[in-house]
């Protein structure tokens, strides 16, 4: 398929199954073994490799806490990715970004070379978000663990 628009970020969300209820706790999924099993392999393939970044969220349930004030706003969220855009597109210019001696220290040849592809290019994400300008150990810890969720999440 062609697309008419090159959108630079994809955000989707799917249940892993029909019902929704699959894995919520205080919950009963109606769902057969092989419907779900059916619609994680529809998802595989082309459609879900185009995602870096695949994350499970947990269901809220009945008793999920209000959020209290004291997470970001919006605006305060807007401004942060835009200058993390601003540091990217910089970097696209040929200003370089680089690991500091920490994260050099993290052996990723222990990975395949996607999650390392992956991994590399989320840390950097990271880092532009927080406002750094070297990838640091914690950057790539995180994005290790987002990608690597992801790879079991495929494997699965």
């Amino acid at each position: 398929a062609e697309f008419q628009a090159a959108p630079e970020m994809v955000i989707a969300s799917s249940s892993p199954c029909a019902c929704g209820l699959y894995g919520v706790l205080g919950y009963k999924c109606v769902c057969s073994d092989e419907s779900r099993a059916k619609r994680r392999m529809r998802l595989r393939g082309g459609f879900f490799d185009r995602f870096a970044i695949r994350i499970t969220l947990p269901f809220p349930g009945k008793d999920a806490a209000p959020l209290d004030g004291t997470r970001e706003t919006s605006a305060v969220v807007r401004e942060r990715v835009a200058k993390a855009r601003t540091r990217e597109f910089e970097r696209s210019l040929g200003a370089p970004q680089g690991f500091g001696d920490d994260a050099k220290r993290i052996p990723l040849d222990r990975f395949s070379l996607v999650v390392r592809d992956h991994a590399r290019a989320v840390a950097q994400t990271i880092a532009d978000l927080d406002g750094s300008e070297l990838v640091r150990a914690t950057h790539l810890a995180e994005a290790i663990a987002l990608v690597g969720s992801t790879e079991r999440a495929i494997a699965s």
